[in-house]
């Protein structure tokens, strides 16, 4: 791959990572150093509004703006995007989320490359 060449990336999450992940801002960097390390350094990361983005995690993220309380609204408006972003990495621990699937289905019909990741859990002493 070109160096020089710009990759992006939109980033989605299961509506717990904030309340599940174990170290949220910590596992942003890493997920970071792997991205910049896959897609080079000029990869440029997004995320969505609401319950699915990770604006609480990085509020540097840019962010695309989605409907997130109706399914159908939130895939059309991923399939919005489907033309500004090479790529979709979902962060899930659920096995199954209707959205998630969802907007991993429109955006496979796109012929864009979907990644999927988990992160480390909170343990029953770490939960608030």
């Amino acid at each position: 791959m070109n160096e020089l060449e710009e990759k992006s990336v939109l980033v989605i999450c299961d509506s717990g990572f904030m309340n599940l992940c174990q170290e949220p801002f910590d596992y942003m960097g890493k997920l970071y150093g792997v991205l910049k390390k896959r897609l080079g350094e000029n990869v440029k990361i997004y995320t969505v509004t609401g319950k699915y983005g990770l604006s609480l995690a990085d509020p540097t993220l840019p962010v695309y703006s989605v409907e997130n309380k109706n399914k159908t609204a939130f895939i059309q408006d991923i399939e919005n995007i489907h033309n500004q972003v090479d790529e979709l990495l979902i962060l899930s621990l659920i096995s199954v989320d209707q959205y998630l699937e969802g907007a991993a289905e429109r955006m496979a019909s796109h012929h864009k490359t979907i990644t999927r990741y988990g992160y480390p859990r909170k343990t029953n002493e770490q939960k608030p």
